[in-house]
């Protein structure tokens, strides 16, 4: 009966006042320490309208006290990154669907919603080492309006706005290079933070390896090994302009194991080292 009229007054409410509610109805108390255990559970239980749209016929339910998860139901940030940069390559609408799967998956298992938003977080975090340009209101976006997010539709259309600007491919649709060799510079372009191998490349494309190699050195002028080198170095560089993490640090987002090697090869590209070159950007 209270559900029932609780369902009544949500859609009152959105009916007349288009306002949005949701309303948890208790267990039956009967002493002050049974109104706050009940009290607790409702606030608890409060998290499931994050997941719930205005037009639910859940916005009225009973709190029961099951327990959230602080797990979310995804592979680690690092690696999501990189599925979502590839469903974006394929299709931008590609991406809101691996997103909007993500939030299922998470409602289902019933993850808290501050995990399911320091998930993203940190998700947004990698994208935007990835492409270390992006204009610092996204980047205090990525920061600030994720956590500020009441509901999943809200942060679906977060993510909505902010993933255009922070998986930007590059044009090589028009450059006049092999269909091959466009798809491998992409590729490097997206994936440069992994570890990669000729092998994993030429299996890719279904080319040979020596044949991969004379057609990317004969097309860019650069051979795969040095073609990525710069790349990673670049991603480097504008670390280094942009934060305060250590050159050691940076090294490894970049996947270079060995901070001594790195610092030779960035000397090699820039005339400076990793420290040299902050200090001088940065004034």
């Amino acid at each position: 009966m209270l559900q029932r009229r609780g369902i009544q007054m949500v859609r009152q409410l959105k009916t007349y006042l288009n306002c949005s509610a949701g309303i948890l109805v208790s267990q039956p108390f009967s002493s002050m320490e049974g109104l706050l255990e009940q009290l607790r559970i409702c606030r608890q239980d409060a998290q499931d309208f994050f997941y719930q749209s205005a037009q639910s016929a859940q916005c009225c339910t009973v709190a029961d006290g099951s327990p959230f998860s602080q797990e979310v139901p995804s592979p680690p940030p690092e690696t999501a990154a990189v599925q979502l940069a590839d469903a974006f390559a394929k299709n931008p609408e590609s991406a809101d669907i691996w997103v909007q799967s993500l939030i299922q998956r998470c409602r289902e298992s019933r993850t808290a919603p501050q995990s399911l938003k320091h998930y993203i977080f940190l998700l947004l975090q990698r994208l935007i080492i990835n492409q270390p340009n992006v204009s610092e209101s996204i980047t205090f976006a990525s920061h600030v309006q994720v956590f500020a997010c009441t509901s999943s539709q809200q942060l679906c259309s977060l993510l909505h706005s902010l993933l255009p600007s922070l998986l930007q491919l590059p044009d090589t649709a028009d450059d006049g290079k092999n269909a091959d060799v466009r798809t491998v510079i992409l590729y490097l372009q997206q994936h440069y933070a992994d570890r990669i191998t000729l092998e994993m490349l030429a299996g890719m494309i279904n080319l040979d390896k020596s044949y991969l190699c004379r057609l990317f050195k004969r097309e860019t002028g650069e051979s795969i090994l040095q073609f990525l080198t710069r790349i990673r170095l670049e991603k480097a560089a504008s670390l280094l302009r942009k934060g305060s993490a250590s050159a050691k640090d940076i090294s490894s987002l970049v996947e270079f194991d060995d901070p001594f090697y790195f610092n030779r090869l960035f000397k090699k590209q820039y005339g400076m080292t990793p420290g040299e070159y902050r200090e001088r950007k940065s004034d």
